[in-house]
């Protein structure tokens, strides 16, 4: 009777800990996909970060607009920066390769930077939302790139995600992927 005793002992206690180790298990894997799925919550931050180690001076001293686009993918990192300071429009292209590491590349535009500027007016950054508000939103795709837009207009900061929005069909995605297609005129 008592070697039946600790059997079902020991089985209840394997049960026990098979069914806290699945429920482990559960979390966290729900958590990974939540921080893949949202990663906004963390990137800001991030990249404020990169920023201040490549000496970059910060998006919030402008005069009137500042622009900078974030973008990642399996070829690699790359930072376009566009902004007015003491009167004068200047963009620059970087790509980085590690958190230590950034180089320039040289610019050569479609679109003259007038046309750009104009452009840019037309566009309501403020309607922006990232893909994580878009309702009923499912990121279907598993490569792809990673767009970080920082946005600021006179006073107003805004930071939009966009996970290849070239690749869905919504009106936020598109207008998204038509601000790439614009900024790539004169950053490539």
């Amino acid at each position: 009777m008592q070697k039946r005793l600790r059997y079902i002992i020991l089985i209840l206690i394997f049960g026990c800990l098979q069914t806290k180790a699945q429920t482990l298990l559960h979390d966290s894997l729900r958590a990974r996909f939540e921080r893949q799925e949202y990663p906004f919550i963390i990137v800001p931050a991030y990249y404020t970060e990169l920023s201040n180690r490549f000496d970059l001076s910060k998006i919030k001293n402008t005069d009137s607009f500042s622009l900078r686009l974030w973008t990642g993918s399996m070829f690699g990192y790359s930072l376009i920066t566009f902004d007015k300071r003491n009167g004068y429009w200047d963009g620059h292209k970087y790509k980085y390769y590690s958190d230590t590491s950034i180089k320039e590349i040289k610019l050569n535009p479609k679109i003259s930077v007038l046309d750009f500027i104009n452009s840019l007016r037309t566009i309501n950054f403020n309607s922006f939302i990232s893909q994580h508000q878009i309702k009923d939103f499912q990121d279907n795709i598993d490569d792809g790139t990673w767009y970080t837009l920082e946005v600021i207009i006179e006073k107003t900061y805004k930071v939009v995600q966009c996970h290849s929005p070239e690749l869905f069909s919504d009106s936020d995605n598109i207008t998204f992927a038509d601000v790439l297609k614009l900024i790539e005129k004169y950053f490539y």
